[in-house]
């Protein structure tokens, strides 16, 4: 047990720096350093495409590195320190007038804090193929990964970050300074939980192969079906969830009203996120195949979604939130299951093509979370930019009307779609078994 806190809570680390960033940036850049919402919605999608694109070749680099601390191991350590510095560097404006000197340098520390958060997460994700073969025990340990991470991202970050900000900044949200020293915090807190997360991973599943070529790592996708799905269900959910995510702050300034709603409500989605997170190691094991959780949690949480967007947020509060938490159980036990589900497609993968590939593997997909994450996240400065948004103004019917589907009917809609990506999924824990037991056995005959 304390090996899977000791890896999950790197993820708390990762929660602290690249959580902060998707849920409070946007926000910050429009309502705080006064970035137009078409720019930083331009500056979320180029950079992130960027990164969707380097993800595969960072994979292959960590699977290809081979230290006396382990293959993933050093990505952590040596990624985490850059990672906190450019984290407070994201929510520092610089003492000048110019608009266009504070666009061009938030641009730069985004693009190179996601950059670096891939040298680490890329990494990190990737461990948790060589920590166990056991199938239900990758379950349970992802499921340790997304308490951490639900604890820090929902709990900590959500519930923390408004009074921190309003502390610092002397009871103003939009203070600059109540932003930066909120960094500080949150960025050593990160590096202290990396660090402890390095010296506890231990990697004892050993590659056979000693090192491949980028074309070898490419072949590993091959065929192997249960990664391409895997892929087409990250491309929604990085769309649906932090593109919904990225709205908060806009949907109860502007649609309810009450920004001071969003602390309670964050509450909610975080008590709700870690029951999802905490379902998976007890109805995982009960399960013949995991697609069957994300299937059954995306089917529920797209149906409250779409209801939620027809419900005032202000007069029927209470349903409103336990909608939210019902969304926040199915949507985060699902995710919870995706990535518990990643590490099995590297047998596959062996068993189909002879190439063992974990870091690849796990990039690519990611690659294809994180293109979706490029689309949702971006298309809110997009939306809100054709309905003519203006930072703390009173919006228009249009403007509201947007935030609403952004927050609620878009996501509901698509994670309905994604629920019948996983239908379609057949890799089940019987058939993994035998390809893990064909696997080993042509070790043992070579």
């Amino acid at each position: 047990m304390w090996r899977k806190i000791g890896y999950a809570l790197a993820d708390g680390g990762n929660n602290f720096s690249y959580s902060f960033i998707i849920s409070f940036l946007v926000f910050f850049a429009t309502d705080v350093v006064g970035v137009a919402a078409a720019i930083i919605g331009g500056i979320v999608l180029g950079s992130r495409l960027l990164d969707a694109v380097l993800d595969p070749i960072i994979g292959g680099l960590a699977d290809r590195t081979r230290t006396r601390w382990g293959t993933y191991r050093p990505w952590i350590l040596f990624g985490s320190i850059p990672l906190c510095v450019l984290l407070v560097l994201c929510f520092t404006v610089l003492p000048i007038e110019s608009i266009a000197v504070k666009t061009v340098f938030l641009c730069v520390v985004f693009v190179l804090s996601i950059i670096v958060y891939s040298c680490v997460n890329i990494p990190y994700s990737a461990a948790t193929a060589v920590i166990t073969r056991d199938t239900d025990e990758r379950a349970s340990v992802t499921s340790y990964r997304l308490i951490v991470a639900v604890t820090v991202g929902i709990f900590i970050i959500g519930q923390a970050t408004l009074p921190l900000v309003e502390f610092f900044g002397g009871g103003d949200t939009t203070s600059p300074r109540g932003w930066l020293l909120t960094a500080l915090v949150y960025a050593a807190a990160a590096f202290v939980l990396y660090l402890i997360s390095f010296f506890t991973i231990d990697e004892i599943v050993q590659p056979h192969v000693e090192k491949q070529t980028f074309g070898e790592m490419i072949g590993a996708m091959k065929g192997n079906g249960p990664a391409w799905i895997l892929s087409a269900g990250f491309l929604l959910l990085g769309v649906f969830y932090y593109g919904r995510n990225s709205t908060y702050m806009y949907y109860f300034t502007y649609v309810a009203g009450d920004q001071n709603l969003y602390t309670p409500f964050m509450m909610c989605v975080a008590i709700g996120s870690l029951l999802g997170a905490f379902a998976v190691p007890i109805i995982g094991p009960k399960l013949a195949n995991k697609a069957t959780f994300p299937v059954g949690a995306f089917i529920v949480a797209g149906v409250l979604m779409i209801a939620a967007q027809f419900i005032d947020p202000v007069a029927n509060w209470w349903l409103f939130l336990v909608i939210n938490v019902v969304t926040s159980f199915g949507i985060v036990g699902g995710m919870t299951m995706m990535y518990g589900m990643v590490p099995d497609t590297t047998e596959y993968g062996e068993w189909k093509t002879g190439i063992r590939a974990a870091g690849f593997i796990s990039a690519f997909i990611t690659f294809a979370l994180k293109v979706g994450m490029a689309i949702g996240i971006s298309s809110i400065g997009f939306v809100l930019d054709a309905f003519d948004y203006v930072a703390g103004a009173e919006q228009s019917a249009g403007t509201i009307t947007a935030i609403n589907v952004l927050m609620n009917l878009g996501p509901g809609i698509l994670a309905l779609v994604c629920a019948a990506v996983f239908l379609k999924y057949k890799l089940n824990k019987a058939a993994y078994y035998q390809i893990v037991d064909e696997v080993e056995s042509r070790h043992t005959d070579s």
